[in-house]
């Protein structure tokens, strides 16, 4: 730290008969007279004038208040001067004074250097936390309207210190779809992908157009082309398009010229031919390229421009023969075209026009928007269209035979708060649109949001790449790759109640309740941080059952799944082949909503339910094997489930329930608070403890050695409780920390107790050296949007699932070096001090990543 005079202090060299001593082996200029080399003074002056100033002055300096050990020295340093004057009156003492006035400052000044040099690494050590919390709320922050800077700034400050704020902000990054950077000049970028070939086009200012191998997490550059750009101002390119068979490229722009380059080999393009030109528009010379697509065939290319759509015929491609122009009402700035040929177009006027090319004279239909057509997509028999005006988004299908095609009526689609530039067709009827309101969004075939991402800037291009990524170009002169769209449930209205893995980690089931249709589903998480999905049973059940109620568990095989219904009803399926479930029974096992129901083993449920009871349920198989285990052959249930131990004593209703690893007590949760502790049996069983409780217990789980259970509720806590007398419980601690209910929680096979509250956070407390009968430290506050309702630790204790409110599910990688090195490989581009001390003007730059 600096002194207020602006000398930096540290710790270093020794200095002439003190030892180690403040000042030495620092930058600039040392404190006078505290570390000249040996001989540059009499040593007689070692604690008298300028140097006895200096010490004096080294508390300050360090902004440390001076202990008794520095008081002490100094006072001694002070009465050594006085004795100096007194020399002459007391030559008789002088010897035996010196010696004993040298022995205690020795010893004062090794104290005094000692207390020092810890300060020195305490403020240092203060310092970087200090400095990593801060990095850590900005990462938070950023995560808002920059998801790409968040990580990176989430990743400095846990590599400036492992504060729990770093720790936790990088762990929260982890469950974020990843965010590859691909930096550019200045201007807005147009993107263009071919699926097949796995290349990504990049255009916009730049006098280059990049060519990106996207089949890596990282999309790696593999060649450039010349840019069909004159030296105006601001030469832009904003079309691009890949042929069919993704062996050529076309390129227009701001120059009235299209150039066509054959990428057979990305690392070496090579124009063919001459450029092509289109004709300005009269009067303004406006001859502006603004969107360029070759034929399902590859035999023409087409493109926007000021006078309609230019065509020309690629028989030869290296020699474009000129075709009729599609006339539109206006400047034409966007076209696409559907499977069957037919020409989409869109003008600054706001027409939508459908052409068929063979009769080019006029459009066969055509519709007209409220403002200037920014983009036209279609998929199928249905078109999007993007437009200035408000922010509007619209879709309409095309009807009719093939050369007498009609629109119906344009239906709004989304609309943001400015222009939407761009959107694109995406998997399962899905649109991909972007806006100059710095954000995109996922559109689903109902016209839910079923993502919105934020984006730096204004969104100028989009596309979907065939593994679910999508490429988002930005005016800033970046584009960005982000991972495939978050994990959620059909309805994102919903609510996700129950997310379970199964005993290796590679499956995952979340169970979401919506009033409309609940499904469970099923996903693939072999795969750390690219699960997909797998699955979906459905339900097929009587009026009576009631819908799904967002319970339910996956078994420790992953070959089976339950899931409990409003009315008491349990069902189950094999998804031994997850695409294709098979639905075993549905039972009536409860006459009350279905709280809870989980496996405590391959062929033996937990069931807790609104009817203040929680019971125990057998799962019979074929020729009466263990559930998954018949000569090695999964099978599964052969009769419907039996209930074999009931077990009462609530007087309201039981929400949550778990086993002893050991499997002789039970522990239920209740809506009167209390929780109660069950010797496990057959017939009906009375609780041999109950635990009482503040308001509503939403959850409990016992520790992995059986000793300990942990509760959770409204209480806003986790208390943790020794049983190893059940009979006689006892609190050996009280969790805190969330700011509202805990609705559940796991505990880990190391110990660690997990919890999801309503506040939208997840707190993660691991228990102290000695074991939970020493207490729990807070490790983790993963803080979110929306409420949580479940959360569940993958069998390595490395991941943890959480699912909540708005159908959100989460899965965060809880090791710290295993969530760096995720986001680092992620990364692209690194980042610069530019771009750092945008976001941190007041910090120092650490390259993230380095």
């Amino acid at each position: 730290m600096g002194r207020d005079d602006g000398t930096r202090v540290s710790v270093g060299r020794p200095c002439a008969g003190v030892g180690v001593a403040p000042g030495c082996g620092s930058v600039g200029r040392p404190p006078p007279g505290v570390c000249e080399e040996p001989g540059d003074h009499d040593p007689s002056l070692l604690l008298r004038g300028s140097r006895l100033a200096a010490v004096r002055d080294w508390p300050t300096g360090l902004r440390l208040a001076p202990g008794p050990v520095v008081t002490d020295f100094l006072e001694a340093s002070r009465r050594a001067e006085d004795d100096a004057a007194e020399r002459a009156r007391r030559v008789h003492r002088r010897t035996r004074r010196l010696l004993a006035g040298s022995s205690v400052l020795a010893a004062a000044t090794a104290v005094t250097a000692a207390g020092l040099i810890a300060s020195r690494v305490t403020i240092a050590s203060e310092r970087d936390q200090a400095r990593s919390r801060q990095i850590a709320a900005e990462s938070r922050a950023f995560a808002a309207s920059d998801v790409a800077l968040a990580h990176r700034l989430a990743v400095a400050a846990f590599d400036t210190d492992d504060t729990v704020q770093a720790r936790s902000q990088l762990t929260v990054s982890t469950a974020d779809p990843a965010m590859t950077t691909i930096d550019g000049p200045v201007g807005p970028v147009m993107v263009a992908t071919h699926a097949g070939r796995g290349l990504l086009a990049l255009a916009g200012t730049a006098p280059t157009v990049r060519l990106f191998d996207t089949t890596s997490p990282v999309p790696r550059l593999v060649g450039t082309v010349p840019a069909p750009t004159t030296s105006e101002p601001s030469p832009s390119v904003f079309a691009l398009a890949f042929s069919p068979d993704g062996h050529l490229l076309a390129l227009g722009g701001t120059a009235g010229r299209v150039e066509i380059v054959d990428i057979s080999d990305p690392k070496a393009p090579a124009p063919l031919g001459t450029a092509l030109t289109i004709a300005p528009e009269p009067g303004t010379g406006a001859d502006t390229t603004y969107a360029l697509s070759f034929t399902a065939d590859g035999r023409e290319l087409l493109a926007a421009g000021p006078t309609g759509i230019s065509r020309w015929s690629l028989a030869n491609p290296s020699a474009p023969v000129p075709e009729p122009t599609l006339a539109t009402d206006g400047y034409a700035t966007t076209l696409a075209l559907l499977a069957d040929g037919t020409v989409v177009t869109g003008t600054d006027s706001g027409q939508v026009a459908l052409f068929d090319p063979a009769r080019p004279q006029q459009p066969m239909a055509a519709a007209t928007v409220d403002g200037y057509v920014t983009w036209v997509s279609g998929s199928g028999t249905e078109i999007a269209v993007a437009t200035r005006r408000g922010g509007a988004t619209y879709r309409a299908t095309v009807t009719g035979a093939t050369g007498a095609h009609r629109l119906t009526p344009m239906a709004a689609m989304t609309s943001f708060d400015s222009w939407a530039n761009w959107v694109v067709p995406g998997p399962d009827g899905q649109w991909l649109v972007g806006s100059s309101a710095r954000t995109a969004r996922v559109i689903g075939t109902d016209n839910e949001v079923r993502d919105e991402f934020p984006v730096p800037d204004a969104v100028t291009s989009l596309a979907w790449l065939p593994d679910g990524r999508m490429v988002v170009g930005a005016v800033s002169g970046t584009t960005y790759v982000r991972g495939a769209h978050p994990l959620a449930a059909d309805d994102v209205a919903g609510r996700v109640f129950f997310a379970t893995w199964d005993g290796t980690g590679s499956r995952l089931a979340t169970f979401p309740y919506s009033p409309g249709s609940s499904q469970v589903r099923i996903w693939d998480t072999s795969e750390p941080g690219a699960p997909s999905l797998i699955g979906r049973p459905v339900a097929t059940l009587p009026e009576s059952a009631g819908p799904l109620n967002g319970s339910g568990d996956l078994s420790p095989s992953g070959r089976l799944v339950v899931a409990g219904t409003l009315e008491g009803t349990v069902v189950g399926w094999d998804i031994s082949t997850p695409a294709s479930p098979r639905q075993l029974f549905a039972a009536p096992l409860a006459s009350a909503n279905v709280e809870y129901v989980g496996f405590v083993s391959e062929n033996r449920l937990l069931l807790a339910s609104d009817d203040q009871k929680v019971r125990v349920i057998e799962l019979p198989t074929a020729g009466g094997a263990t559930a998954g285990t018949s000569g090695g052959t999964t099978t599964g249930p052969s009769a419907g489930p039996t209930v074999v131990a009931t077990l009462v004593g609530s007087p309201k209703e039981v929400t949550n329930a778990d086993l002893s690893p050991d499997g002789t007590l039970v522990a239920a949760t209740s809506y009167d608070g209390a929780t109660r502790l069950y010797r496990m049996g057959t017939g009906t069983l009375q609780p041999l403890a109950t635990i009482p409780g503040e308001g509503y217990a939403y959850a409990t789980q016992f520790t992995p050695d059986g000793r300990f259970l942990a509760v959770g509720g409204e209480s806003k806590a986790v208390l943790v409780y020794d049983i190893s007398t059940p009979e006689r419980p006892v609190l050996v601690d009280t969790l805190t920390g969330a700011g509202s209910a805990i609705y559940s929680l796991d505990v880990a096979a190391d110990g660690r107790i997990a919890a999801a509250a309503l506040d939208g956070g997840a707190y993660v407390w691991a228990p102290r050296s000695g074991g939970p009968a020493a207490g729990y430290d807070v490790t983790l506050r993963l803080v979110g949007g929306a409420g949580l309702y479940g959360v569940e630790w993958s069998p390595d204790g490395i991941r943890l699932a959480a699912v909540g409110q708005r159908a959100r599910l989460s899965i965060w990688t809880t090791d710290p070096a295993a969530a760096r090195e995720a986001l680092c490989a992620a990364e692209g581009d690194p980042m610069t001090a530019r771009q750092w001390s945008a976001a941190l003007p007041d910090l120092e730059f650490t390259r993230p990543c380095s």
